[in-house]
């Protein structure tokens, strides 16, 4: 099983409630879960266009001064030969020369499986139990004219196999492959971007059976268990299925102390799979058995009409948003400010020409204490150029605001803003 960084918390969370996956078969019968022609089959990525990024990714070596490129098991191998591999402690290797055909290195008791995967190249260089896996790497790189200068160095190969092939062949430099695999992995293809919509269109569904299937007394392992089997039923392969109820659901990736579902919850859903080697990773949340209270209306609608009052640009309506006395700390100053400043980072974007064109808010938490309220939510506001309407900048922002009741009317006391991490949360 492959570990992501989420699921170590939530696998533990499962194996308590193995003994449900017995039962699962009657209860999702009950829940209708998605058929695999619920959705558009996927397209798998063709020999013909893996053969094209091989081709670009050898013009990049010749341009960066490389001989070849040395690949470990993970997706850049998948991205350029289709063979999908599990990074044991036996190296298993794919080099991609500047000139010439894709060859392979792989242990000697996998040779027979491992043929069966190949679609492009055809030669494999095969080690046994007693033999230096490194003396075939270097073996193939000479079988490939390469016997000294620069090797580029894929990122996720491991440094045990990085460091084999230094000793082995002293005279060649290795050194970051980055120069050659992120060129040809940042620009999509269509066949690409239709796995990547497949992948979230089947996490979507298999999300909105969870949510069909959530009860009172629902543990965390039987949403996730409905989630996963949506997600198999569509063809595509469960990556993680988080569900986090009431206080659970402030822990972004799980908690060792998860409860099971009450009603008036927040349940936080945080699923993912993978179709044929692109994923998805989706984030929903809703609050379960209840709907939400009058003042958290009036908070969530002060939230969107927020965003409208700057895509509008009316700093006017904006301003009387905030309270007299607000102190804040938005991501884009050095330092907290108050209220005088609260429209300086719009203007400093309409100062370019931009315009909010839209925006996506991902409403995380809400709580309503007598007259403060806190909202946490997520948004990513695209900014275009006035004129054209091109995007020239899209902000992905994790939002913070203490809302105050004075008399009638709601305004924004404090708040605090940061960008999302790497994953978007």
């Amino acid at each position: 099983m492959h570990l992501k960084r989420r699921t170590f918390i939530d696998l533990s969370v499962r194996t308590a409630g193995l003994g449900l996956l017995g039962g699962l078969s009657s209860f999702s019968e009950k829940i209708h879960l998605p058929s695999q022609t619920s959705l558009p089959a996927a397209t798998p990525i063709s020999t013909p266009e893996r053969e094209s990024r091989i081709a670009k990714a050898q013009q990049l070596l010749v341009t960066n001064n490389m001989k070849a490129l040395i690949l470990d098991c993970g997706t850049s191998m998948l991205y350029f030969t289709g063979i999908d591999w599990w990074p044991s402690e036996r190296p298993m290797v794919a080099i991609i020369p500047a000139n010439g055909d894709v060859r392979y290195v792989c242990p000697g008791f996998e040779e027979g499986r491992f043929r069966e995967l190949i679609t492009v190249g055809k030669e494999v260089y095969v080690w046994q139990e007693d033999e230096s896996p490194y003396k075939q790497i270097v073996r193939a790189l000479k079988d490939a004219g390469v016997q000294n200068g620069n090797i580029a160095i894929e990122e996720r190969v491991r440094f045990f196999i990085m460091d084999g092939i230094r000793k082995e062949a002293p005279q060649v430099n290795c050194m970051s492959g980055d120069a050659v695999t992120i060129p040809c992995r940042m620009f999509k293809s269509p066949a690409e971007i239709a796995l990547m919509q497949k992948a979230a269109d089947s996490t979507i569904v298999a999300m909105k059976a969870g949510i069909a299937s959530l009860r009172e007394g629902m543990s965390s392992a039987e949403f996730a268990a409905v989630v996963d089997e949506a997600h198999h039923n569509l063809g595509a392969r469960p990556d993680f299925s988080l569900g986090l109820f009431g206080e659970a659901s402030a822990f972004p990736h799980g908690t060792t102390k998860p409860r099971k579902l009450m009603k008036g919850d927040i349940a936080l859903m945080d699923c993912g799979c993978t179709v044929q080697g692109y994923s998805s990773d989706i984030t929903r949340t809703i609050v379960f058995g209840a709907e939400p209270t009058k003042r958290q209306l009036e908070i969530w609608n002060l939230e969107k009409a927020y965003w409208e009052y700057v895509k509008a640009n009316d700093l006017e309506k904006y301003r009387a948003l905030w309270h007299d006395n607000f102190v804040g700390w938005p991501s884009v100053s050095e330092a907290p400010v108050r209220k005088d400043h609260i429209t300086d980072w719009i203007t400093n974007n309409t100062s370019k020409g931009l315009k909010l064109q839209s925006y996506a808010i991902e409403q995380l938490a809400l709580r309503v204490t007598g007259d403060v309220a806190i909202d946490h939510y997520r948004i990513k506001a695209k900014w275009a150029k006035g004129d054209t309407g091109e995007v020239l900048q899209t902000d992905a922002v994790r939002i913070t605001h203490t809302w105050m009741k004075i008399g009638n009317t709601w305004q924004i006391i404090g708040g605090m803003s940061a960008p999302v991490n790497a994953e978007g949360k």
